[in-house]
C-alpha cells in the first residue's frame, strides 16, 4: 500500500523537494542534494579493462571419448578392456567399427587376450567406432631374474614373465646399458610382441625407470648418506660395495663424498624417504645448452645430460 501510494505521487513528492531546495538556496542554505547537482561534477567513469576468457578453459569441442588398456575378451561383436585402474568397460563392435594396428588397417580377429589397445567411442555410447593395437608393453618392478626370464610385478599386482634374448636393448635414461645393470626391486618397462601364451612378452627394448633423490649431504656416517631434499625434507641413502660412483663423466667413489656435497642418488627405495643407491651421481645437473651454442667440457661437480 505504502508502496503503491508513492508511485502514484511521485511527481507531487519531487515537486515539493525541488521547492524546497529553492527556497532554502534563496535564503543563502543550501542541501547536499542542491550542491551536489548544481556544484559538483561528478568524475567521468572509466571503462575498464574488457573480460577475455581464456581459450584455454573452453572445451574442446568434437573430442571423443578414448580409454586404453589391456584386451580381457575379444570376439567379432564384443570387445572387453580392463584399463590402469582395474576398471573393465565392454563395448559393441559392428561392421562399421575400424581396426588399426601401427599404420595399417587390420579386422577383429587381430584382437588378443592380454593386447594394448585404445578404444574410441561416440560420447553416450557403449559402441567402438575405432580400436588402436598398441605394441605390447609391460610395465613394473623386477621381482626375479634368471638367465634370460625377467619376472616383474605390475601395477595390479600380478606377475609377469619377460624374454630377452642377445639382440634386446636396455635403456637407463638416454644411456644404452647392459642386462647387468639391471636390479630386482628396479622399475622397468618392456616393449616387444606377445608370446603364442598372449600373456609372456618377448621384449625388444627394456628401459630401466630408477627412483633418485637429489639433495645436499647433511651427514655422512660410514656407509649411510643424509641428504636434505627440495622442501627441506631429509632422506636416508644406504651405499653398498655395488654402489657405483661418478663426479661428471669420471668414475668417483664413496670417499670424494663431503658434508655439503649435492649429489644425485638412484636405487631401491626401501623404506618412507629411504634408498639403498646403486648409482651416486656427485654434483649439480648442468645448464641446458641453447641451441647454436656449444656445450663446455664437463668437469668434477658437474653432470652431464645424458
Amino acid at each position: 500500500m505504502q508502496r503503491h501510494f508513492l508511485k502514484r505521487n511521485r511527481g507531487v513528492i519531487l515537486g515539493i523537494t525541488a521547492g524546497a531546495a529553492v527556497g532554502l538556496t534563496s535564503l543563502g542554505l543550501a542541501t547536499s542534494a542542491t550542491f551536489a547537482s548544481t556544484s559538483a561534477k561528478l568524475p567521468t567513469a572509466v571503462a575498464g579493462p574488457k573480460h577475455r576468457p581464456n581459450p584455454a578453459l573452453k572445451p574442446r569441442k568434437g573430442r571423443r571419448p578414448m580409454v586404453g588398456g589391456l584386451v580381457v575378451t575379444a570376439s567379432t561383436t564384443t570387445l572387453s578392456v580392463r584399463s590402469m585402474n582395474d576398471v573393465t568397460r565392454s563395448y559393441s563392435l559392428n561392421s562399421s567399427t575400424r581396426y588399426l594396428e601401427g599404420t595399417s588397417t587390420t579386422d577383429s580377429q587381430a584382437l588378443k587376450t592380454g593386447e594394448r589397445v585404445r578404444v574410441v567411442t561416440s560420447r553416450g555410447s557403449s559402441t567402438a567406432k575405432t580400436v588402436r593395437i598398441l605394441e605390447p608393453r609391460a610395465l613394473g618392478m623386477v621381482v626375479g631374474i634368471s638367465g634370460n626370464t625377467i619376472t616383474i610385478t605390475n601395477r595390479s599386482g600380478l606377475e609377469q614373465a619377460i624374454y630377452t634374448s642377445g639382440s634386446t636393448i636396455y635403456h637407463e635414461g638416454r644411456s644404452t646399458v647392459s642386462q647387468s645393470a639391471l636390479k630386482v626391486g628396479e622399475l622397468i618397462s618392456a616393449r616387444g610382441t606377445l608370446a603364442s601364451n598372449q600373456s609372456t612378452l618377448n621384449a625388444d627394448n627394456i628401459a630401466i625407470h630408477l627412483p633418485h633423490y637429489a639433495g645436499k649431504v647433511t651427514a655422512i656416517s660410514g656407509d649411510v648418506l643424509t641428504l636434505k631434499l627440495r622442501g627441506g625434507v631429509t632422506a636416508t641413502v644406504n651405499v653398498t660395495g655395488t654402489t657405483t660412483y661418478r663426479d661428471g663423466t669420471a668414475t668417483s667413489s664413496l670417499s670424494a663424498i663431503k658434508d655439503g656435497s649435492f649429489v644425485v642418488a638412484k636405487g631401491v627405495v626401501t623404506a618412507t624417504n629411504t634408498m639403498t643407491a646403486t648409482k651416486l651421481q656427485l654434483g649439480r645437473p648442468s645448464t641446458p645448452v641453447p641451441p647454436g651454442k656449444t656445450a663446455p667440457a664437463a668437469g668434477p661437480g658437474k653432470i652431464t645430460p645424458a
